[in-house]
C-alpha cells in the first residue's frame, strides 16, 4: 500500500483516507479537517481549523531546561537520564520516576545508550498495558531495533522486572524471552529478504 496519503470523497459525501504513514497522522488529520471545512463551509462549527494545535501526549512542557534542572535536583536521576525521560515521556516523566518506588537501581540505565530504565518497564506494564516482553522491547521502546536487541543481560533484566510486575513464574519468564527472540529472529529474516 502506498505510504502517500490520499483523501477522497464518496458519492454520499463521506471522506475516506487511504495510505499515509502513522508518524504523519497529525498532518493527515489537519488535511482531513481542512477538507471537511472546505466541503461543508456552512455546516461546520469552525470556519477554519482551531488553533493552537493540541499538545501531543506528554507534550505540555513549558521550559524544558527549568524542568530538567528541577528533576535532576529533586531525584536520584542524572541530567542525562532526566533529559532522556523528558524526551521520551514529556510531562509524564514524573510517572516513570514514581514507578521506581524510591529504588535508585530502577532509575539507572540498563545499556550504555542511557536507556531503558527498570522504572520504564514498570511504567509500561502499569500504564501502557504491556503484557509480554515483546510489547516492551518492540512496541513500547525501540530496543528491538537497536544494537542491544539481542543482549541477553538486557533481555533477562527486562523480563525479570516484567515478571515481577505480572507475577510470572520462572517458566513463563523463560517462555517470554524465547518468544521475543523468535519474534526478532523472524523480523530480521524478513528485512534480509527485502
Amino acid at each position: 500500500m502506498s505510504r502517500g496519503e490520499r483523501i477522497e470523497s464518496t458519492p454520499a459525501g463521506m471522506l475516506q483516507v487511504y495510505g499515509g504513514k502513522f508518524t504523519l497522522f497529525r498532518k493527515i488529520a489537519i488535511r482531513v479537517i481542512d477538507a471537511v471545512i472546505k466541503k461543508h463551509p456552512d455546516g461546520c462549527r469552525f470556519k477554519k481549523r482551531p488553533d493552537p494545535e493540541p499538545h501531543l501526549y506528554g507534550g505540555e512542557l513549558s521550559s524544558r531546561d527549568e524542568l530538567l534542572a528541577a528533576v535532576s535536583s529533586h531525584h536520584a536521576v542524572s541530567l542525562e537520564t532526566s533529559s532522556y525521560l523528558m524526551g521520551a515521556y514529556g510531562t509524564y516523566y514524573q510517572a516513570v520516576i514514581d514507578c521506581a518506588d524510591c529504588d535508585a537501581e530502577r532509575l539507572k540505565p540498563l545499556t550504555p545508550l542511557g536507556y531503558p530504565l527498570l522504572a520504564e518497564v514498570i511504567y509500561a506494564v502499569r500504564n501502557e498495558h504491556a503484557s509480554h516482553l515483546s510489547d516492551f522491547m518492540l512496541r513500547r521502546t525501540r530496543l528491538a531495533h537497536g544494537p542491544y536487541r539481542e543482549s541477553l543481560p538486557l533481555i533477562e533484566a527486562v523480563a525479570k522486572q516484567m515478571g515481577a510486575e505480572l507475577k510470572w513464574g520462572p517458566e513463563e519468564t523463560q517462555k517470554e524471552c524465547e518468544a521475543y527472540r523468535e519474534e526478532i529472529g523472524t523480523e530480521g529474516q524478513r528485512h534480509k529478504a527485502r
